[in-house]
């Protein structure tokens, strides 16, 4: 090519996709054989170098008609594919970082392909499928599909169920060479194996084999259990998080993914550090995931969630325990807070002792300018138990809120009672702001009551039971959270145990009676 090109002139061609060319390369100072795929504009396009198989854009000074007799000659570049994995996320297009991965440890390496086809003609996909045989770092040989399935950048294709026939074994370095017979048999003995599907459900962590070991508590979750990490366990989890950090750096957006409950996957924390974590609950456009190596829940956007399953060879560092032989104490009513409106009897005093004399319109006021100016608010530094604040909610405004207790000390997290709602949340110091003197003379909306009128049923054969009350099942809860959460309701009384009513005058608890969940008490 060099000898027909190399004192050739650009040339007066109306040039247009899928035309074969002859393109010099500037950067590498060759002349190679290409197809055009799109034209880039009037003075460019872009072509694929079916030769090398790369893609590159070139001004069509660059482009020369293709002599016939060169377009003869087979393609010395075979587009090939990985067989048995598909990507991960439910997506049909692998992401950036898996072609770097790919780009990484491929781009100019000696490597061995196992050519496979299927033994059906249809079966065929157009790219040539193959295994990638490839030595790493230290010099081992690995699988290029083993290696991205492992490294949870690629799931293994469970819609192939057959297995393609080995019908050629080739030695792809810088000719091709036919491997040893020797090679061929460990080869076929290979193909041979049956390979189970890839577990995507975590391990179980390991706890360590002595009776008596030091530990660090991550976290105390919102049903009492308590959370270690072994401190022999340390190092490794230090290791494990550097190599997450390194692999998941600069994902792009996903495609809209439909989320399940206890699906795994990899997180981005509100440190902007990546964590394995699973689903805890799916709630619109934000879910509750548990990061699996500390322990804590967290109310994250799905904008920062990849599903994949990360090193799931390497169990989660973080144990769950009990206290032994001690058991909480609880009745059987239900833990629910109520906000009454402004024709409501009962009048709670702030924590001045100062009677109440301002409207929640009012405080809402109160509350929008702080979220206006909240930036110059100073961050919390105390936290002392009780201590109110000014805490960062999953949907970005800011709420009156005061110290619970410190949940974990690193990164540290400080778990907080939104004031005015009753809800709970786990959050970081970055997320917490000293509260202005004025916000403290509105009372407190949210007022905790007992739900009088029903009792746990004696029948209900839910298995998953409510850890701090354990009398009542989860269902039940969720059912009775659906039946009183952000609606308007009425009381009957104005104790502190009362019985609450539907707008159909009903009283809402007996949809969990009419379900088996809840018996009536008198």
């Amino acid at each position: 090519m060099a000898s027909v090109y190399k004192e050739s002139q650009p040339q007066s061609v109306k040039w247009e996709s899928k035309m074969h060319c002859a393109v010099y390369v500037r950067d590498v100072g060759q002349w190679q054989r290409g197809q055009i795929s799109r034209m880039v504009s009037e003075t460019s396009a872009e072509v694929l170098l079916y030769d090398s198989g790369t893609e590159k854009t070139v001004e069509v000074s660059c482009l020369r008609k293709l002599e016939e007799n060169m377009k003869n000659i087979r393609t010395l570049a075979i587009e090939c594919s990985l067989t048995e994995i598909r990507p991960t996320g439910g997506s049909t297009q692998w992401t950036a970082t898996v072609c770097e991965c790919l780009s990484y440890y491929l781009t100019g390496a000696q490597v061995k392909i196992i050519t496979q086809v299927c033994n059906q003609k249809h079966d065929v996909p157009c790219a040539l499928p193959v295994k990638i045989l490839c030595k790493d770092e230290t010099g081992k040989t690995i699988d290029t599909s083993e290696y991205l399935i492992e490294q949870g950048l690629a799931l293994r294709n469970r819609s192939s169920s057959k297995t393609p026939s080995l019908v050629n074994i080739l030695e792809y370095d810088i000719e091709n060479v036919t491997i040893s017979e020797s090679e061929q048999t460990l080869l076929k003995a290979y193909q041979s194996l049956p390979h189970s599907e890839m577990d995507e459900v975590y391990k179980s962590p390991i706890v360590p084999e002595t009776k008596i070991f030091q530990a660090l508590v991550s976290c105390i979750g919102g049903d009492g259990t308590i959370y270690i990490i072994p401190k022999s366990c340390e190092t490794a989890l230090n290791k494990l998080m550097a190599e997450i950090q390194n692999t998941f750096q600069g994902l792009g957006l996903l495609i809209p993914y439909c989320w399940k409950k206890g699906e795994a996957c990899v997180v981005r924390g509100s440190d902007t550090m990546w964590y394995r974590a699973k689903i805890v609950e799916v709630r619109g456009s934000t879910l509750q995931v548990q990061y699996i190596d500390h322990g804590y829940i967290e109310s994250i956007p799905q904008c920062h969630l990849y599903p994949t399953t990360f090193y799931t060879g390497i169990p989660p560092f973080c144990i769950p325990c009990q206290l032994y032989k001690t058991l909480p104490v609880s009745n059987s009513t239900f833990c629910v807070y109520i906000c009454l409106d402004s024709s409501g009897s009962l009048r709670k005093r702030s924590h001045t002792g100062r009677a109440a004399s301002c409207d929640s319109e009012s405080l809402d006021k109160a509350l929008k300018w702080c979220n206006k100016i909240v930036k110059t608010l100073p961050h919390l530094t105390n936290f002392k138990k009780e201590l109110p604040c000014l805490a960062e909610y999953v949907d970005g405004l800011w709420y009156r809120a005061k110290v619970l207790s410190i949940t974990q000390l690193v990164p540290v997290k400080i778990l907080v009672q939104f004031v005015d709602y009753g809800t709970y949340l786990v959050a970081p110091t970055s997320r917490l702001r000293h509260i202005p003197l004025h916000l403290l003379k509105y009372p407190v909306q949210a007022v905790r009551v007992l739900l009088a009128g029903f009792k746990p049923a004696s029948d209900d054969k839910n298995m998953e039971r409510i850890p701090y009350s354990p009398e009542w099942s989860l269902k039940a809860l969720w059912t009775m959270v659906d039946c009183v959460e952000g609606k308007s309701l009425s009381t009957v009384s104005p104790e502190v145990t009362i019985s609450l009513y539907g707008d159909d005058r009903n009283l809402v608890h007996l949809k969990l009676v009419e379900m088996g969940l809840a018996e009536l008490d008198e």
